[in-house]
């Protein structure tokens, strides 16, 4: 029965049904602003970003905030990805009707050469800000697949005579709720303050509680066909995991300069790791051959032509790290412009060591409606754009955000929705 669940997964995972991981911390206006957004977060926001941008709860009147004492409501965010598949790729090769063997044959060679990757991720978070403080929690739902283009082919083509076809693949699923803890305060230093008017400093500790990670790994694996028989072969790694308890730390740096130009520098997830005490992992390896004189004998065949090992003990995964470098300009009293920097510590989950710039500006129509917009090159996604608007009432913001990677409308190959309420006291 072991084997019946490698192969299961197997199948399970090809077909791209695992959530997967998107952007770091994201919100309905970092989204808006294509990730343009270190220097600008502020209350709950500025975990995950700055948190030396809690300092600035008693000197930020640019930034129109209602009040020093915040909460942010149950919010969610949402992004899902991948790294070919577009609305006008759908529609070239599904919107033709009938698809003979020379369109099948093209789309499946338009995927790329190593592995097609489904990327997705899930926010929902809450918390409270009071003068310098703020803690925030909230359900992080992560997760990659990348799955090889035989797959498509399988399914398009079907299983053909003398034909050989991949079948590896890597599967990660994590859901984890963090509890932050962060406090910024300005800082008087005689060298500093030559340079800048205000400068302040800021760190976040994080509980990280663990719900459940799971991780799959298909290597050396092959479904080969002749006239007379299938064969398979896979080599599986499945690791399931509960009850995961770690500690991660972000420290900040932010000043102000002038009246109009504020900078933001932090690192994110130092230390981060989650260990994993009840973990179940199972590796096992298949390689049997079915004919027609022994087709009536799965059961036996798959019990004598593959080997299990189960283990139990404790597992651990990487929280990734990351750097964010920003500022922004207030240009006009109505008119704000933003940058960031993001560069990633390493390539785990969704992180990516290819450094990725964001550019955003928020546009005042009036007073209860900002309007907002950005773009980003670089990192996972290649591009980025972003635009959104917020509702701000006397005690109470309401904003929202929407987001395409990778291309525009018909050429994006991903998308975030954000929806944010906040209120003010």
């Amino acid at each position: 029965m072991k084997i019946r669940a490698i192969l299961f997964t197997v199948a399970f995972s090809a077909a791209g049904v695992y959530p997967l991981y998107g952007q770091s911390n994201f919100t309905a206006r970092s989204v808006s602003l294509a990730g343009a957004f270190s220097s600008y977060a502020r209350g709950v926001d500025a975990l995950g970003w700055n948190p030396a941008n809690l300092g600035f709860w008693s000197q930020d009147e640019a930034l129109g905030e209602k009040g020093t004492r915040s909460v942010k409501l149950p919010s969610v965010a949402f992004d899902l990805g991948n790294n070919t598949i577009t609305p006008n790729w759908i529609s070239d090769y599904f919107g033709v009707g009938f698809m003979d063997d020379n369109l099948k044959n093209q789309m499946i060679n338009s995927l790329p050469d190593n592995n097609w990757i489904l990327l997705q991720a899930l926010r929902v978070p809450f918390g409270l800000a009071v003068n310098n403080f703020a803690i925030s929690t909230g359900l992080e739902i992560n997760g990659r697949i990348a799955s090889h283009p035989s797959m498509f082919e399988l399914i398009f083509n079907g299983l053909r005579f003398d034909n050989s076809l991949s079948l590896d693949g890597t599967g990660e699923f994590e859901a984890v709720i963090p509890v932050t803890i962060g406090y910024g305060k300005e800082f008087y230093s005689i060298f500093l303050n030559k340079y800048f008017d205000r400068v302040y400093l800021g760190g976040a500790v994080k509980y990280l509680n663990g719900l459940n990670r799971i991780s799959t790994e298909f290597s050396n694996s092959t479904l080969s066909t002749s006239k007379e028989s299938i064969n398979i072969q896979t080599t599986t790694t499945l690791t399931s995991a509960v009850s995961g308890t770690g500690f991660a730390l972000d420290l900040g740096f932010a000043a102000r300069s002038g009246e109009k130009l504020y900078l933001s520098i932090s690192v994110n997830n130092l230390f981060g790791k989650i260990n994993w005490t009840d973990s179940d992992i199972m590796s096992g390896s298949v390689n049997f051959t079915v004919d027609e004189l022994n087709i009536t004998e799965l059961d036996s065949l798959f019990e004598e032509s593959n080997t299990t090992d189960e283990t139990t003990g404790n597992v651990n995964s990487a929280y990734p790290g990351y750097l964010l470098a920003g500022f922004h300009y207030q240009y006009r009293p109505n008119v704000s412009l933003h940058s960031t920097l993001l560069q990633g510590f390493s390539d785990e989950m969704n992180m990516s060591t290819t450094p990725r710039l964001s550019l955003g500006s928020e546009v005042n129509a009036t007073k209860w409606l900002p309007i907002r917009f950005g773009i980003s090159v670089g990192g996972l996604e290649d591009f980025r754009w972003g635009a959104g608007f917020g509702l701000n009432f006397s005690k109470f913001h309401l904003d929202f955000g929407i987001s395409e990677s990778g291309g525009m409308l018909g050429s994006a190959k991903g998308i975030t929705i954000a929806l944010e309420q906040t209120f003010y006291f």
